[in-house]
């Protein structure tokens, strides 16, 4: 696991998220005892994703409550958080003559795209940013350049270190987060979206950070960034938000498209490829706790099964054959969850398990999407 964020820095960047905000509720509570960051979901059964001794299925019965959290921690699943941690906790239960202590695990569960983590990690950037500034005047004092102008003036007018993150007299934006914003408008941005920086920073693998795009898009809006970036969309912020949203709505060019599903929750995907494939049951979108979920049967997992052996050239029934593992080797609309998921695996012609007993991660969806509603052939996607 990463170094867990520092816990006094984290609680003073809760306290400013939760100031901040303009919610008649806070949008930060607790803080994850392992990592120091905003819990999504904390759970006391994460055993929904442990294999059982078949390696089929998933248990979900009150062992959870007393399982190892090292065999927790070790099993191999896939899931929709970007972190899970597991922290064993002693309770004690009333037996009604006695009380007993035994050994509860609790699954602290994080979304690094909710907008209660966005806007805390937005205030702990700009602690960060705050502190790194504070290191580097070290010593400086009331150092003056040559033209009068001191260092706190040459700094502000670069837009170092600022609270807003967008503002600043000379900053023209930095090369890394011109190119990852580039990247995200020419992929993802087909007419009009609505997106936060932190988004964009999870929608590339250019690698700049959140505060550096949005001083950058900041410095883009008062026309102090190069000629010829963003030339194809227009540029304005959402409403008075925080975390700050950027509306991007294209007037020249196509957006590629190769790549718009990266950004999309596992609901999203499922609502996309269905709407792709004119199909309107078999799935079930829900909301627990604020967070909106996604439950999808055998049935619809089948009919994209088939859409994608078509997208690859070829008939289902072909990857059927007697030659096949024998729970595999069913009439279509008798295939198991975990069957489909085998299909596809050969369909793609990957040794990557795409699949659990509960359905496709986000991950598989995302391949699938790419598929089906980009366009992409079979063979261009890597699962």
């Amino acid at each position: 696991m990463p170094v867990p964020t520092d816990r006094e820095k984290a609680e003073r960047a809760k306290d400013r998220a939760n100031e901040a905000s303009t919610s008649e509720f806070d949008v930060v509570g607790i803080l994850c005892p392992a990592c120091n960051e905003p819990v999504t979901i904390c759970e006391p059964n994460p055993n929904e994703y442990i294999h059982s001794d078949d390696g089929e299925t998933y248990t979900n019965d009150r062992a959870a409550y007393e399982i190892s959290p090292a065999r927790i921690i070790e099993s191999d699943h896939d899931n929709p958080w970007d972190a899970i941690h597991v922290v064993p906790e002693v309770a004690e239960v009333d037996l009604g003559d006695r009380v007993e202590q035994v050994l509860k695990v609790i699954a602290y569960k994080h979304d690094h795209t909710s907008e209660s983590y966005e806007l805390w990690q937005e205030q702990l950037d700009a602690l960060e940013e705050t502190e790194r500034r504070a290191e580097e005047n070290r010593g400086l004092g009331d150092y003056a350049t040559d033209g009068g102008t001191t260092a706190e003036e040459v700094l502000d007018n670069n837009g170092v270190g600022q609270n807003d993150g967008y503002t600043g007299d000379g900053y023209g934006g930095s090369e890394t987060a011109m190119e990852a914003i580039e990247a995200f408008v020419d992929e993802c941005v087909t007419d009009q979206l609505v997106v936060s920086s932190r988004s964009i920073e999870n929608g590339t693998d250019v690698g700049a950070r959140a505060q550096e795009i949005g001083k950058t898009l900041g410095a883009r809006l008062d026309g102090r960034t190069p000629d010829g970036f963003l030339d194809d969309v227009e540029l304005g912020k959402w409403r008075d938000t925080r975390p700050t949203k950027w509306v991007f709505t294209r007037v020249a060019g196509e957006a590629t498209g190769r790549q718009t599903g990266r950004t999309l929750r596992k609901p999203e995907l499922v609502r996309e490829i269905s709407a792709a494939l004119d199909v309107t049951d078999g799935y079930r979108c829900h909301h627990t706790d604020e967070t909106e979920r996604v439950d999808i049967r055998a049935s619809w997992m089948r009919t994209v099964l088939k859409a994608v052996a078509t997208a690859a050239g070829d008939n289902l029934e072909s990857y059927l054959s007697d030659e096949q593992p024998a729970y595999v080797d069913d009439p279509i609309d008798e295939l198991t969850i975990t069957g489909v998921s085998r299909v596809l695996e050969r369909i793609l012609d990957t040794n990557e398990t795409l699949g659990t007993s509960e359905g496709w991660p986000r991950s598989t969806l995302l391949v699938i999407h790419a598929i089906l509603v980009d366009g992409c052939g079979p063979s261009e996607v890597a699962p």
